[in-house]
């Protein structure tokens, strides 16, 4: 038998919108260590499939797990293994940088302590990203490409591997914060890390592998295994 342990499956899912099928019969295994690239034509659910796989919504057929558990019955413990950034940020305009990751820190814990949210914990994760010294700037001074990077910011607070879910991380960022993301997703799985998301445009790294959602139409296991040899990059 094949180990769920830190696995996320997704198993016959068939998502439904507004009375339309944007896909059925998805299957896709995402385990430690692996990076998928989710890609599709606009209006196939690729943001519907995160937000199944995070345990947002439930799908119209079928069942996702995360290390076992449905996701919809996630332990806070195993919650709090999952990192889900939206397309959007997310982020409060009327409260200091710093203030708007450590609430959202909070919400991404459930009541475990996992996250390292000092201070200078987030003020040296503000660094990695690129907006050294903005700890204390109100969001509402950011511009979008910065807005974006402290949201991605909440990703370097993690003190172990996790699985991530990203809907478009790349939107807004300009070239330094895109090698600075490759640099990270990479470092991020070959910790044993996993990474499933969506972008318009492709990124230079050793370890994305392209999943190919077809609108309305089944997905084997079979095929996804194939897709996960494809390189992204």
């Amino acid at each position: 038998m094949i180990s769920e342990q830190g696995a996320l499956v997704a198993t016959d899912l068939t998502c439904r919108r507004g009375g339309r099928r944007l896909f059925r019969g998805l299957n896709l295994r995402l385990e430690p260590g692996q990076a998928l690239w989710l890609r599709g034509p606009n209006g196939c659910g690729k943001t519907s499939l995160l937000r199944i796989l995070a345990g947002l919504v439930r799908p119209a057929e079928g069942e996702a797990r995360f290390d076992g558990t449905p996701v919809h019955a996630l332990s806070p413990a195993q919650r709090g293994r999952l990192r889900y950034i939206g397309h959007a940020n997310a982020l409060k305009a009327e409260l200091r940088v710093g203030e708007a990751i450590s609430f959202l820190a909070g919400l991404h814990t459930d009541g475990v302590e996992s996250l390292r949210t000092s201070r200078e914990c987030i003020a040296r994760a503000l660094e990695q990203v690129g907006l050294a010294g903005r700890l204390d700037h109100f969001v509402a001074t950011l511009s979008q490409g910065q807005r974006r990077k402290a949201a991605l910011a909440r990703l370097m607070l993690d003190d172990e591997p996790r699985t991530w879910l990203l809907d478009e991380p790349l939107d807004a960022l300009d070239a330094d914060g895109v090698s600075r993301f490759a640099a990270w997703l990479d470092a991020h799985a070959e910790r044993g890390g996993a990474v499933l998301m969506t972008s318009h445009a492709p990124l230079a790294s050793r370890v994305l592998r392209e999943f190919e959602l077809a609108p309305a139409g089944p997905l084997s296991t079979a095929g996804a295994v194939a897709n996960h040899e494809t390189m992204a990059g």
